[in-house]
């Protein structure tokens, strides 16, 4: 075995020990999180680096659970966060689109609308004006109901609208009480809570305030172990952290795990907007989320410019390892940063069987294995090595305009 090979098993191996005591809920503002957090203090000592722990307010929704009745049968619901708790009745309507429940000629007074793709919150928003009382959004054939959620805002504005995910099997069954008077329970208790960022720094050996930053999220939506969302990514953190505590590059490299991630991102636009003059600084970011499966595909989303996308390709490449980049936006702690001008690449693991089961209770550990990190951590670990050490920066610190355009919108629409 190479020098570089029995390195990198030994990096990997640390991420796949971490990743095994990690496993469970990890629940933003719990003490789900809690745990977690002692995890990382325990890996962070062997490592031989010090952590800051940063507090931030957010809502949260836990004991989710729900029945709808029609006629003399009960199905199974997941409710949203952050709806609960209700318990309401309405007249059944089915539309494929939240956009044709819109339409002018649709009555929705005291109903309760069924789509097949969740309603944007603008959607939300005007159902509620109309007069729905709630909504039902169906899964997928065959899959697990998913933890989901409304917009935090929708708590701040007033906005919020009993709504739960339904099985594809019990929605067709559903289909017979179109016009019909249903009952919809969410059960479950909806608060504010405080989670917690961790943070560590690995100074660069030039003198230089230039930094990369690396981020990824370690919190579970409810009912979820979260191995592949994103227990993987912060176990391939992990394993970049320690790889270079040993090998430093030129430029500075800051690591922020992030809580709240499945809530909105309110841990990573809480430290953004704590970190505003921090970010100046921030040259390029790494975003790991989704990962873990041996069998599957990288894919980059570069929030960025053409330039960082043909730099991230020529590295990658020649390192022989390919991924699936492209110019684009990644719903995760990319975000904020982005919004405040800072270019990011964001790499995911995909097309296996442990991205079939996120944000639901089988995204599970026997999915994961040492090959599904292992690719993770090389093509990070060069992407850093490459812009870590080059005397000038290979790139334009910018957003093309074509990305911006894509992430004001989902600013809009999600945040």
């Amino acid at each position: 075995m190479s020098t570089e090979k029995k390195q990198n098993k030994d990096y990997i191996e640390t991420a796949l020990s971490l990743l095994r005591e990690l496993e469970g809920e990890r629940i933003a503002g719990t003490e789900t999180e809690e745990r977690a957090v002692l995890v990382f203090r325990k890996y962070l000592e062997k490592i031989g680096v010090s952590f800051k722990k940063e507090e931030f307010e957010l809502y949260i929704s836990t004991g989710l659970r729900g029945k709808i009745r029609a006629g003399d049968k009960e199905m199974e619901i997941r409710p949203f966060g952050l709806s609960v708790p209700y318990e309401i009745e309405g007249t059944l309507l089915y539309f494929d689109h939240p956009e044709e429940a819109l339409s002018v000629k649709n009555n929705l007074e005291d109903s309760i609308c069924m789509f097949a793709v969740s309603p944007k919150y603008g959607h939300t928003v005007s159902l509620k004006k109309r007069g729905c009382r709630g909504f039902i959004v169906v899964q997928l054939p065959d899959k697990e109901l998913p933890s989901l959620h409304l917009r935090q805002k929708a708590i701040k504005e007033n906005n919020v609208l009993p709504a739960c995910s339904i099985k594809y099997d019990d929605a067709v069954y559903l289909l017979n009480f179109v016009g019909k008077t249903v009952v919809m329970k969410g059960e479950g208790k909806t608060f504010k809570t405080k989670g917690h960022n961790i943070e560590v720094s690995i100074h660069g050996i030039a003198d230089t305030e230039e930094t990369i930053l690396i981020t990824g999220h370690y919190d579970t939506v409810p009912y979820s172990p979260g191995f592949s969302d994103n227990g993987a990514g912060v176990a391939t953190m992990f394993a970049l952290l320690k790889y270079f505590k040993d090998h430093p590059v030129c430029r500075n490299l800051r690591f922020v795990f992030f809580s709240g991630e499945e809530w909105g991102l309110t841990g990573s636009l809480a430290y953004a907007e704590k970190h505003a003059d921090f970010i100046k600084n921030v040259v390029m970011g790494l975003n790991l989320d989704v990962g873990g499966d041996p069998i599957g595909i990288l894919t980059g989303r570069v929030t960025g410019s053409q330039g960082l996308l043909n730099m991230a390709s020529s590295v990658l490449k020649e390192a022989g390892i390919f991924v699936d980049l492209k110019k684009g936006i990644y719903s995760s702690d990319s975000i904020p940063f982005a919004k405040n001008g800072v270019p990011f690449i964001n790499l995911a693991r995909v097309k296996g069987r442990a991205t079939v089961h996120i944000h639901t209770e089988n995204d599970r550990g026997y999915y994961y294995r040492y090959e599904g990190l292992l690719k993770h951590f090389e093509a990070s670990r060069k992407l850093i090595e490459f812009v870590g050490n080059a005397d000038m920066l290979p790139f334009e610190r910018s957003i093309d305009e074509d990305v911006k355009k894509e992430l004001n919108e989902y600013i809009r629409e999600r945040l």
